[in-house]
C-alpha cells in the first residue's frame, strides 16, 4: 500500500486532533483556548477556537517574539555626515528617507549659517520692548552662588 502525501487538509485534521486533545479552559462565563509559542514556548491564549486553529496552522509566534525579531533585524541608527554622531530613528522608513536626503543631526542643522538668526540682529525698538517686558521679574540666578572652576580659583 502506498502512503498518501500530506496536503493542506491533513494539517487541518492535525490541528483538529490537537484541539481535541487540549480542550478549552472554562474561566467563569468565558472560554479560552491556549497553545504554546513555537519559539519561546510561552502560553498564548485565544478567545475563540477558530483563532487558535488558524494561528497554529500558520505557526504564528507570540507578540514578544515577533517584536524581538523585528527590532533585531533592522538597524535604526546611522552616523551624521558632518560630525559622525549616531542618529537614532524610530522606523525603517524614517531612516531610509533621511539617508536618501543625506540629512544632518539636529545640532549640525542649527550651527553657523544654518541657524535661523545667523547674521540678523534685533532692532533698537524690539530690544526696548524686550527689556520693558522683563521689568519686575527676578533673574533666574538671583541668590545662587556662582560656579567657578578649580583652575580659576588657583590663579
Amino acid at each position: 500500500m502506498n502512503k498518501p502525501t500530506l496536503g493542506q487538509n491533513d494539517t487541518i485534521i492535525d490541528t483538529k486532533i490537537e484541539s481535541i486533545k487540549r480542550p478549552c479552559n472554562d474561566i467563569g462565563k468565558e472560554k479560552k483556548w491556549s497553545r504554546n509559542c513555537p519559539k519561546c514556548s510561552k502560553e498564548i491564549i485565544y478567545k475563540t477556537k477558530s483563532q487558535k486553529t488558524y494561528s497554529s496552522k500558520i505557526n504564528q509566534i507570540c507578540k514578544r517574539c515577533s517584536y524581538n525579531s523585528r527590532m533585531t533585524s533592522v538597524v535604526l541608527d546611522r552616523y551624521c555626515p558632518l560630525c559622525n554622531k549616531i542618529i537614532h530613528y524610530r522606523s525603517k522608513f524614517k531612516r531610509s528617507h533621511s539617508e536618501k536626503k543625506n540629512t544632518k543631526c539636529k545640532s549640525c542643522c542649527i550651527k553657523g549659517e544654518n541657524h535661523s538668526m545667523y547674521g540678523k540682529h534685533f532692532s533698537k525698538d524690539h530690544r526696548k520692548k524686550l527689556s520693558d517686558s522683563h521689568i519686575g521679574q527676578t533673574p533666574w540666578n538671583r541668590g545662587k552662588t556662582p560656579f567657578v572652576r578649580d583652575e580659576a580659583k588657583n590663579k
